[in-house]
């Protein structure tokens, strides 16, 4: 009735079988949580992927190359990976994999690059030489998830 309140009782099964039991590889136990440094020009996106990497992971967008950059210059380099756009007006992703060869190559070996479609020879060349992880957009949640997982195993 109102002004009276309500109760609510919630029963939650009890914890999985202690022995082991198998789990599915995406199950959180399974997965190594990383730091993403997630460049992308459209906001949208930048929130999309990031709801759907973290938890477990932490995602530090990054609004452009430039603004990628400038974080690992002035010290930030403790990502495990990065997820970049390919096609960005100003720098594109090709052009930050390239400047991330001299300033991080580490970090360089460990791209995954989202793109709509790499439909110019410029692009198609180049993700054939950098053969760098690619996940198309719109982005399948679990394969983005998979993808990153792949990478953070290696």
């Amino acid at each position: 009735a109102p002004g009276q309140g309500a109760t609510f009782e919630v029963d939650l099964p009890g914890s999985p079988d202690p022995s082991g039991a198998a789990r599915s590889p995406m199950e959180p136990a399974q997965v190594r949580i990383g730091r993403i440094l997630l460049v992308d020009d459209e906001p949208l996106i930048g929130r999309a992927v990031a709801r759907v990497l973290s938890p477990p992971h932490e995602v530090v967008l990054a609004e452009s190359g430039p603004d990628a950059l400038e974080r690992i210059a002035r010290g930030d380099r403790a990502f495990d990976l990065v997820l970049c756009d390919l096609m960005m007006p100003g720098m594109s992703g090709m052009d930050l994999h390239e400047h991330l060869r001299s300033l991080a190559p580490e970090l360089s070996r460990r791209v995954i690059f989202l793109t709509g479609g790499a439909a110019n020879p410029e692009a198609r060349a180049f993700l054939e030489r950098a053969q760098r992880p690619i996940v198309e957009k719109p982005f399948d949640p679990p394969a983005l998830r998979r993808a990153v997982s792949e990478i953070l195993a290696a």
